[in-house]
Protein backbone atom coordinates (compact mmCIF):
# COMPACT_ATOMS: atom_id res chain seq x y z
CA UNK A 1 0.00 0.00 0.00
CA UNK A 2 1.43 3.51 -1.08
CA UNK A 3 2.23 5.30 2.15
CA UNK A 4 0.42 8.95 2.10
CA UNK A 5 2.40 11.77 3.58
CA UNK A 6 1.32 14.28 5.40
CA UNK A 7 0.31 16.85 2.69
CA UNK A 8 -1.63 14.19 0.20
CA UNK A 9 -3.87 13.31 3.71
CA UNK A 10 -4.79 16.91 4.17
CA UNK A 11 -7.54 18.24 1.80
CA UNK A 12 -6.18 20.60 -1.17
CA UNK A 13 -7.43 23.90 1.16
CA UNK A 14 -5.49 22.68 3.79
CA UNK A 15 -2.19 22.44 2.19
CA UNK A 16 -2.70 25.39 1.08
CA UNK A 17 -2.83 26.73 4.45
CA UNK A 18 0.10 24.82 5.57
CA UNK A 19 2.00 26.00 2.62
CA UNK A 20 1.01 29.76 3.86
CA UNK A 21 1.80 29.08 7.39
CA UNK A 22 5.22 28.08 6.53
CA UNK A 23 6.47 31.13 4.01
CA UNK A 24 5.21 33.32 6.91
CA UNK A 25 6.92 31.22 9.02
CA UNK A 26 9.59 31.98 6.77
CA UNK A 27 9.58 35.50 6.54
CA UNK A 28 9.32 35.97 10.52
CA UNK A 29 12.72 34.16 10.64
CA UNK A 30 14.60 35.65 8.23
CA UNK A 31 13.39 39.28 9.57
CA UNK A 32 14.47 38.15 13.15
CA UNK A 33 18.07 37.41 11.81
CA UNK A 34 18.31 40.70 9.56
CA UNK A 35 16.88 42.16 13.36
CA UNK A 36 19.75 40.40 15.26
CA UNK A 37 22.21 41.38 13.00
CA UNK A 38 21.49 44.50 11.99
CA UNK A 39 23.93 47.91 12.86
CA UNK A 40 23.00 49.15 15.85
CA UNK A 41 23.38 52.67 17.02
CA UNK A 42 26.61 53.32 18.03
CA UNK A 43 26.31 56.29 20.85
CA UNK A 44 29.92 57.70 22.65
CA UNK A 45 29.50 59.15 25.61
CA UNK A 46 32.59 60.73 27.24
CA UNK A 47 32.53 62.25 30.91
CA UNK A 48 35.28 64.52 32.78
CA UNK A 49 34.38 63.13 36.35
CA UNK A 50 35.30 59.52 36.91
CA UNK A 51 32.41 57.13 37.24
CA UNK A 52 31.28 57.77 40.77
CA UNK A 53 31.32 61.47 40.27
CA UNK A 54 30.20 61.31 36.71
CA UNK A 55 26.92 59.14 37.94
CA UNK A 56 23.99 61.61 38.16
CA UNK A 57 24.40 63.10 35.29
CA UNK A 58 25.31 59.64 33.24
CA UNK A 59 22.13 58.67 34.88
CA UNK A 60 19.82 61.72 33.88
CA UNK A 61 21.01 61.38 30.26
CA UNK A 62 20.81 57.21 29.57
CA UNK A 63 17.15 58.00 31.10
CA UNK A 64 16.50 60.22 28.54
CA UNK A 65 17.68 57.42 26.13
CA UNK A 66 15.88 55.06 27.55
CA UNK A 67 12.62 57.04 27.68
CA UNK A 68 13.17 57.56 23.96
CA UNK A 69 13.75 53.91 23.05
CA UNK A 70 17.68 53.27 23.30
CA UNK A 71 18.50 50.37 25.66
CA UNK A 72 22.46 49.83 25.71
CA UNK A 73 22.80 46.31 24.59
CA UNK A 74 19.62 45.65 23.44
CA UNK A 75 19.21 48.40 20.01
CA UNK A 76 21.96 50.54 21.10
CA UNK A 77 25.48 50.44 22.06
CA UNK A 78 26.97 52.81 24.31
CA UNK A 79 30.50 53.19 24.55
CA UNK A 80 31.66 55.20 27.30
CA UNK A 81 35.02 56.80 28.36
CA UNK A 82 36.08 58.96 31.52
CA UNK A 83 38.42 61.17 32.08
CA UNK A 84 38.49 61.14 35.71
CA UNK A 85 39.57 64.83 36.36
CA UNK A 86 42.38 64.85 33.87
CA UNK A 87 41.63 67.08 30.96
CA UNK A 88 44.69 65.88 29.44
CA UNK A 89 43.48 62.32 28.75
CA UNK A 90 40.74 64.10 26.82
CA UNK A 91 42.33 64.15 23.33
CA UNK A 92 43.30 60.31 23.24
CA UNK A 93 39.33 58.92 25.07
CA UNK A 94 37.73 61.37 21.99
CA UNK A 95 40.57 59.28 19.71
CA UNK A 96 39.27 56.13 21.10
CA UNK A 97 35.63 56.96 20.23
CA UNK A 98 36.16 58.18 16.90
CA UNK A 99 38.21 54.78 16.63
CA UNK A 100 35.22 52.89 18.03
CA UNK A 101 33.13 54.45 14.90
CA UNK A 102 30.24 55.93 16.88
CA UNK A 103 27.52 57.73 15.42
CA UNK A 104 26.86 60.50 17.42
CA UNK A 105 28.98 61.76 20.57
CA UNK A 106 27.78 63.10 24.13
CA UNK A 107 30.86 64.89 25.96
CA UNK A 108 31.57 66.59 28.68
CA UNK A 109 31.39 70.69 28.29
CA UNK A 110 34.79 70.74 29.00
CA UNK A 111 35.34 67.91 25.84
CA UNK A 112 33.96 70.46 23.44
CA UNK A 113 36.74 72.10 22.03
CA UNK A 114 38.81 69.14 21.56
CA UNK A 115 36.25 66.85 20.34
CA UNK A 116 35.33 69.14 17.10
CA UNK A 117 39.07 69.31 16.62
CA UNK A 118 38.89 65.89 16.19
CA UNK A 119 35.93 65.30 13.75
CA UNK A 120 33.94 67.45 11.67
CA UNK A 121 31.98 64.73 10.70
CA UNK A 122 30.64 63.06 13.81
CA UNK A 123 28.21 64.65 15.25
CA UNK A 124 28.87 66.13 18.78
CA UNK A 125 26.20 66.62 21.89
CA UNK A 126 27.12 68.30 24.81
CA UNK A 127 24.97 69.94 27.88
CA UNK A 128 26.00 72.53 30.83
CA UNK A 129 28.33 74.85 28.68
CA UNK A 130 27.98 78.39 29.25
CA UNK A 131 27.68 80.99 26.08
CA UNK A 132 28.34 79.16 22.86
CA UNK A 133 28.85 81.99 21.14
CA UNK A 134 30.99 83.69 22.90
CA UNK A 135 32.96 80.28 23.41
CA UNK A 136 33.61 80.34 19.97
CA UNK A 137 31.59 76.90 19.66
CA UNK A 138 28.81 77.95 17.74
CA UNK A 139 27.78 80.28 15.14
CA UNK A 140 24.20 81.25 16.50
CA UNK A 141 21.74 79.33 18.88
CA UNK A 142 19.65 78.80 16.12
CA UNK A 143 21.69 77.22 13.87
CA UNK A 144 25.04 75.79 15.67
CA UNK A 145 26.67 75.32 12.63
CA UNK A 146 28.73 72.27 11.89
CA UNK A 147 28.81 69.26 13.85
CA UNK A 148 27.85 70.70 17.23
CA UNK A 149 24.59 71.26 19.23
CA UNK A 150 23.38 70.95 22.60
CA UNK A 151 21.75 72.34 26.13
CA UNK A 152 23.11 75.73 27.08
CA UNK A 153 22.97 76.63 31.11
CA UNK A 154 23.67 80.33 30.21
CA UNK A 155 25.84 80.92 33.36
CA UNK A 156 27.67 84.28 32.12
CA UNK A 157 23.90 85.65 31.90
CA UNK A 158 23.05 84.44 35.74
CA UNK A 159 26.55 85.40 37.16
CA UNK A 160 25.79 88.32 37.86
CA UNK A 161 22.20 87.35 39.49
CA UNK A 162 24.38 85.13 41.56
CA UNK A 163 26.37 88.05 42.93
CA UNK A 164 23.60 90.13 44.00
CA UNK A 165 21.88 86.96 45.63
CA UNK A 166 25.08 87.00 48.13
CA UNK A 167 25.01 90.53 48.58
CA UNK A 168 21.26 90.58 49.64
CA UNK A 169 22.12 87.68 52.76
CA UNK A 170 25.46 89.65 53.33
CA UNK A 171 24.93 92.87 52.59
CA UNK A 172 27.82 94.14 54.73
CA UNK A 173 30.45 92.39 52.66
CA UNK A 174 32.51 94.24 50.14
CA UNK A 175 34.73 91.91 49.49
CA UNK A 176 34.01 88.71 47.40
CA UNK A 177 36.22 85.42 46.06
CA UNK A 178 36.02 83.54 43.31
CA UNK A 179 36.90 80.08 42.86
CA UNK A 180 37.15 79.18 38.89
CA UNK A 181 39.30 76.50 36.38
CA UNK A 182 41.35 78.69 34.55
CA UNK A 183 42.19 76.69 32.41
CA UNK A 184 38.38 76.33 30.85
CA UNK A 185 37.24 78.83 28.58
CA UNK A 186 34.14 78.73 29.54
CA UNK A 187 34.66 79.57 33.03
CA UNK A 188 37.00 82.52 32.04
CA UNK A 189 33.55 83.94 30.28
CA UNK A 190 32.03 83.53 33.59
CA UNK A 191 34.79 85.08 35.63
CA UNK A 192 34.18 88.16 33.35
CA UNK A 193 30.78 88.35 33.72
CA UNK A 194 31.48 88.36 37.59
CA UNK A 195 33.89 90.85 37.39
CA UNK A 196 31.84 93.63 35.71
CA UNK A 197 29.03 92.73 38.15
CA UNK A 198 31.02 93.10 40.64
CA UNK A 199 32.56 96.42 39.84
CA UNK A 200 29.12 97.44 39.26
CA UNK A 201 27.88 97.36 43.17
CA UNK A 202 31.73 98.34 44.17
CA UNK A 203 32.33 95.03 45.57
CA UNK A 204 36.51 94.17 45.62
CA UNK A 205 36.84 91.16 43.74
CA UNK A 206 39.46 88.95 44.32
CA UNK A 207 40.14 85.42 41.83
CA UNK A 208 41.56 82.04 42.80
CA UNK A 209 42.35 80.16 39.64
CA UNK A 210 42.73 76.68 39.47
CA UNK A 211 44.15 74.49 36.53
CA UNK A 212 44.02 70.84 37.48
CA UNK A 213 43.38 68.44 40.91
CA UNK A 214 46.95 68.65 42.03
CA UNK A 215 46.34 72.76 41.74
CA UNK A 216 43.63 73.11 44.78
CA UNK A 217 46.19 72.85 47.65
CA UNK A 218 48.04 75.85 46.77
CA UNK A 219 44.73 77.98 46.10
CA UNK A 220 43.13 77.04 49.44
CA UNK A 221 46.47 77.99 51.23
CA UNK A 222 45.97 81.66 49.29
CA UNK A 223 42.63 81.79 50.24
CA UNK A 224 43.25 81.10 53.68
CA UNK A 225 45.64 84.15 54.27
CA UNK A 226 42.95 86.42 52.18
CA UNK A 227 40.44 84.87 54.49
CA UNK A 228 37.47 86.34 52.51
CA UNK A 229 34.22 87.03 53.64
CA UNK A 230 32.40 84.71 50.96
CA UNK A 231 33.15 83.08 47.68
CA UNK A 232 31.55 82.29 44.68
CA UNK A 233 32.24 79.21 42.63
CA UNK A 234 31.88 78.86 39.31
CA UNK A 235 30.32 75.80 37.76
CA UNK A 236 32.73 73.44 35.93
CA UNK A 237 33.86 69.60 35.50
CA UNK A 238 36.84 70.48 37.34
CA UNK A 239 34.98 71.76 40.48
CA UNK A 240 32.37 69.00 40.14
CA UNK A 241 35.59 66.31 39.93
CA UNK A 242 37.03 68.35 42.97
CA UNK A 243 33.54 68.99 45.26
CA UNK A 244 33.74 66.95 48.06
CA UNK A 245 37.27 68.92 48.87
CA UNK A 246 36.10 72.28 48.10
CA UNK A 247 33.14 71.77 50.43
CA UNK A 248 35.50 70.24 53.32
CA UNK A 249 37.83 73.36 52.95
CA UNK A 250 34.79 76.04 53.45
CA UNK A 251 33.43 73.80 55.98
CA UNK A 252 37.08 74.00 57.73
CA UNK A 253 37.86 77.96 57.17
CA UNK A 254 33.99 78.97 57.41
CA UNK A 255 33.31 80.76 54.87
CA UNK A 256 29.38 81.18 52.85
CA UNK A 257 29.31 79.68 49.09
CA UNK A 258 27.26 80.69 46.10
CA UNK A 259 27.33 78.33 43.13
CA UNK A 260 25.32 77.86 40.30
CA UNK A 261 24.37 73.96 41.14
CA UNK A 262 22.19 72.61 43.58
CA UNK A 263 24.25 69.95 44.22
CA UNK A 264 26.73 72.06 45.76
CA UNK A 265 24.21 73.31 47.89
CA UNK A 266 23.05 70.09 48.72
CA UNK A 267 26.23 68.87 50.41
CA UNK A 268 27.00 72.59 52.28
CA UNK A 269 27.30 75.27 50.23
CA UNK A 270 25.39 78.16 51.67
CA UNK A 271 23.09 79.19 47.89
CA UNK A 272 22.94 78.27 44.49
CA UNK A 273 21.30 79.55 41.57
CA UNK A 274 21.08 78.21 38.41
CA UNK A 275 19.05 75.59 36.39
CA UNK A 276 17.99 72.04 37.51
CA UNK A 277 21.97 70.19 37.42
CA UNK A 278 20.27 67.05 35.91
CA UNK A 279 17.49 68.25 33.71
CA UNK A 280 19.61 69.45 30.49
CA UNK A 281 21.60 66.09 30.58
CA UNK A 282 18.46 63.99 30.33
CA UNK A 283 17.30 66.84 27.64
CA UNK A 284 20.42 66.08 25.89
CA UNK A 285 19.09 62.33 24.55
CA UNK A 286 16.66 63.75 22.89
CA UNK A 287 19.26 65.19 20.02
CA UNK A 288 20.77 62.41 19.92
CA UNK A 289 17.74 60.96 19.09
CA UNK A 290 17.34 63.53 16.26
CA UNK A 291 20.56 63.40 14.94
CA UNK A 292 20.41 59.33 14.66
CA UNK A 293 17.19 60.01 13.18
CA UNK A 294 19.01 62.06 10.14
CA UNK A 295 19.05 65.47 11.66
CA UNK A 296 21.66 67.54 11.33
CA UNK A 297 23.60 68.58 14.19
CA UNK A 298 24.29 72.22 12.62
CA UNK A 299 20.51 72.64 12.07
CA UNK A 300 18.88 72.14 15.85
CA UNK A 301 18.85 74.93 17.52
CA UNK A 302 20.64 75.03 21.19
CA UNK A 303 18.56 75.21 24.03
CA UNK A 304 18.74 77.44 27.34
CA UNK A 305 16.60 76.86 30.46
CA UNK A 306 13.70 78.39 30.84
CA UNK A 307 13.48 78.00 34.88
CA UNK A 308 15.81 78.96 37.31
CA UNK A 309 16.23 77.25 40.78
CA UNK A 310 17.27 79.60 44.14
CA UNK A 311 17.99 76.54 46.70
CA UNK A 312 19.18 78.04 50.26
CA UNK A 313 20.84 75.27 52.71
CA UNK A 314 19.34 77.02 55.91
CA UNK A 315 21.76 73.85 57.97
CA UNK A 316 24.49 75.61 56.83
CA UNK A 317 22.96 79.16 57.37
CA UNK A 318 22.73 77.89 61.12
CA UNK A 319 26.11 76.46 61.45
CA UNK A 320 27.85 79.97 60.04
CA UNK A 321 25.74 81.88 61.75
CA UNK A 322 24.03 83.42 59.13
CA UNK A 323 20.38 85.03 59.13
CA UNK A 324 18.70 84.03 55.30
CA UNK A 325 16.53 87.25 54.94
CA UNK A 326 12.50 86.43 54.50
CA UNK A 327 12.75 87.73 51.31
CA UNK A 328 15.26 85.09 49.81
CA UNK A 329 13.26 82.32 51.28
CA UNK A 330 9.77 83.60 49.63
CA UNK A 331 11.97 83.10 46.75
CA UNK A 332 13.31 79.41 47.24
CA UNK A 333 12.54 76.70 45.21
CA UNK A 334 13.73 74.67 47.65
CA UNK A 335 14.95 75.29 51.75
CA UNK A 336 17.55 72.22 52.85
CA UNK A 337 16.93 72.26 57.02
Amino acid sequence: MESMTFERFLKPSRRGAVFALAVVSAILSSTAFADDNRKLPKIGELWFADSEIAAPWRDAFRQGLSELGYVDGRNATLVTRYARGDANEIPKLIGELIAQKVDVMFVSPRAIQAARKATKTIPIVSAGFSDPIAGGIAVSLARPGENFTGISWQSVDTSGKRLQLLLEVLPKIRRVALLFDSSDKESLLEVQGTRAAAASVNCAFREFGVRDSADFDRVFAAMKNDAPPALIITHSPLMVQNHERILRFVADIKIPVITESSDFTEQGALLSFGPHPYKGFKRAAYYVDRILKGAKPGDLPIEQPMVFELVVNQKTAKALGIKIPESIFLRADKVIK
